[in-house]
């Protein structure tokens, strides 16, 4: 089977699709990395066959690093980078998507849905928040404050997919018609796509019940050490200073551009001198210590699978990769959110019982830190609930078993009637197109007995077509947008 694998976004959206590109090689697949510019090398350095689509991420961070902790500023500057990053999307998948029996999409992957139906290929987005389809029963990932009443969360769900819906979609809904494909009704269907899987370990977080279409949870997909460019070893520096004295904490805010990397290292420094050992991972900041700190430790990075269980607690921005790994790890976390899906994962990560309560970064002072810290040193039942939460995770899996999930989805797909997989499928049917055969290997390795897919549940009513209906949906709207706008 040929798997195209096109993961947009940063090193945080393209790692779990590493991983499991490495456990479709194992499995005798042929894979392909479609990565943005500046995660080629990332992906390459690992041993998989690469190829660019997109701008770098890295540089789009770094050139609105003043802008990134006010959630107005990140969504507009989302919205006004979506078209340009779809047109560069559509382009290269059209061009490859047809090659393949497979394609998989994570991340701000809003083309690939659209032309896998138009091409006849079958396709699966890989989500890691469950907050990003819409829900009553949680606010989007989007909005920082977590505990607002339920019947707004729908309703919260629509602003950003209106405005993206609005200002950035033009050239997928023009594609769209070129191709016979319908409409695209809400934004996050493009996202999601028709199959969602959702990589989050379900001790974590589990999909919500009331949410179109299903999506399948299959757990973390967690990077084998193994595949890092220097094998399951860590720089002789960072293990030399873990040898050197007591297990530290953890500080680093993974692809997030640290605008006040001095401010960072001071708080580090506070750190040390309240007794304990750090290790600060730059990351993309432009963090630099001095030599002559002994009980602190500037790294450019590490892999989390070898680094973190070591340590004694994880400091760190809250992007899903990070908080798993340190799930895993087994280790007490504070989440320090900045943007996005980080403020969900810092208040799962709270009412788990995992960490202390989270401080956003436009909130984080020394005091606070301390006092953090000084809970992630002593609180053992908090230590003992992380360390068996961990236990649990690493015992799965989940890659392995994605990759048999992912065939016996392929063998479906093709025994189901094309009318049937779904409603953009079924538009991309009746113009003629037609799919590939199902890779003869499936065949041989599962049989031909495999269940056609599910058909999909009718979708939930609008909120606005619910009581209380428009007159409170006013009002709900208004209300939201000044919580929005207040941050």
């Amino acid at each position: 089977m040929r798997v195209l694998l096109a993961p947009t976004g940063s090193r945080g959206d393209v790692t779990p699709l590493v991983a499991l590109a490495h456990g479709l090689q194992e499995a005798g697949h042929d894979v392909l990395l479609l990565v943005p510019a500046g995660m080629t090398d990332f992906v390459a350095s690992r041993g998989l066959p690469v190829v660019s689509a997109g701008s770098d991420v890295t540089a789009l961070l770094e050139r609105h690093a003043g802008s990134l902790s006010d959630p107005v500023a990140v969504f507009k500057i989302l919205v006004r980078e979506t078209a340009r990053e779809l047109r560069a999307q559509i382009a290269a998948l059209e061009a490859r998507a047809g090659e393949f029996d497979l394609v998989l999409g994570a991340g701000v992957q809003l083309g690939a849905s659209s032309v896998c139906a138009a091409l006849g290929v079958p396709y699966r987005s890989v989500m890691y928040t469950p907050a990003a389809q819409p829900s009553r029963h949680y606010a989007p990932f989007w909005v920082p404050k977590r505990d607002l009443p339920q019947w707004t969360h729908r309703w919260l769900h629509l602003l950003p997919d209106a405005m993206t819906g609005l200002v950035a979609l033009g050239p997928l809904q023009r594609w769209r018609r070129a191709h016979g494909l319908p409409r695209v009704a809400y934004p996050v269907d493009a996202l999601v796509g028709e199959r969602p899987m959702l990589a989050v370990d379900p001790r974590l977080a589990t999909p919500a019940p009331d949410v179109w279409p299903p999506i399948e949870s299959i757990g973390w997909l967690r990077p084998d050490p193994r595949n890092e460019p220097g094998g399951a070893t860590l720089e002789p520096a960072l293990e030399a200073f873990l040898q050197a004295g007591p297990p530290p904490l953890y500080l680093g805010y993974g692809s997030m551009v640290d605008a006040d990397a001095a401010g960072t290292l001071e708080l580090a420094r506070r750190l040390c001198q309240a007794g304990h050992r750090v290790v600060v991972a730059r990351g993309w900041s432009k963090a630099v210590a001095s030599p002559d700190e002994r009980r602190m430790l500037v790294i450019d990075g590490a892999p989390h699978g070898l680094l973190l269980p070591r340590c004694a607690g994880a400091i760190h921005h809250g992007g899903a990769g990070t908080t798993h790994a340190s799930a895993v790890a087994g280790i007490p976390q504070l989440l320090v959110p900045h943007l996005l899906d980080q403020f969900d994962w810092a208040d799962r990560i709270f009412r788990l019982g995992l960490g202390p309560a989270p401080i956003s970064r436009r909130q984080l002072d020394a005091d606070g830190l301390l006092a953090a810290a000084a809970r992630i040193a002593d609180d053992g039942a908090m230590r003992a609930r992380a360390a068996e939460v961990g236990a649990a995770i690493a015992a799965v899996d989940a890659v392995g078993r994605t990759v048999q999930q992912l065939e016996r989805f392929v063998l479906a797909w093709h025994a189901t009637p094309a009318t049937l997989r779904g409603p953009w499928s079924a538009a991309a049917a009746r113009s003629g197109r037609l799919a590939r055969p199902a890779p003869a290997e499936l065949r041989e390795r599962h049989g031909d007995a495999v269940a056609p897919l599910p058909p999909l549940p009718p979708r939930p009513k609008p909120p606005w077509l619910e009581p209380p209906a428009l007159v409170v949906g006013a009002g709900v709207g208004a209300a939201a947008a000044a919580l929005w706008f207040r941050g």
